[in-house]
């Protein structure tokens, strides 16, 4: 499960300021999809009712808060993350549901890989700590299992990063291109 404070993290760094309705909205929306993502299917019917029934304000209110939200991480000029967010560049601002979605499944994702990571680390048998043993006592060295699994843990996030790095070399050379 993301966070609650992961999601705020992310889209302040999409440069939408904690001061607009529609990021406490799209806050609430996405811990929503977390716990439903068949709010995706109908989301002015479903998603932004119970947004509004929440925060006492009406649909349309969610709606056109959340569509400023978009539009301001849009003109941010912050494309970037928005980019890796996507997966690919857009040529116009995507839609408040487009939003949802690529959000939505852009921290799913991140979730599978931390889940990934500790399905590797429950994966090992302790049979690989068997050359862990203590020198003075023939026990396994706990200090060294666990240092063991923090190795197994930063280089799954060090695979993460260069990754996330090669994307946003590649996001930057076809900006640089189009650029006159």
């Amino acid at each position: 499960m993301y966070s609650y404070g992961g999601i705020k993290l992310i889209l302040r760094k999409l440069g939408l300021k904690t001061t607009l309705c529609g990021y406490r909205y799209i806050v609430y929306g996405m811990m929503l999809l977390q716990k439903n993502p068949s709010y995706l299917d109908f989301i002015t019917k479903t998603l932004y009712i119970d947004i509004a029934k929440k925060f006492q304000t009406s649909s349309v209110c969610v709606e056109r808060a959340i569509r400023t939200a978009v539009s301001t991480i849009w003109k941010t000029n912050n494309l970037k993350l928005l980019y890796e967010i996507s997966g690919n560049e857009f040529i116009s601002r995507p839609t408040n549901k487009e939003f949802f979605g690529l959000f939505y499944r852009y921290l799913s994702k991140e979730e599978e890989e931390e889940v990934d990571a500790e399905k590797f680390l429950d994966d090992r048998d302790m049979d690989v700590y068997c050359d862990m043993t203590c020198d003075e006592c023939g026990k396994t060295c706990e200090q060294l299992k666990k240092m063991y699994q923090e190795m197994i843990v930063l280089s799954v996030e060090n695979r993460k990063l260069k990754e996330q790095l090669s994307r946003i070399m590649s996001y930057d050379a076809k900006i640089e291109k189009k650029e006159p």
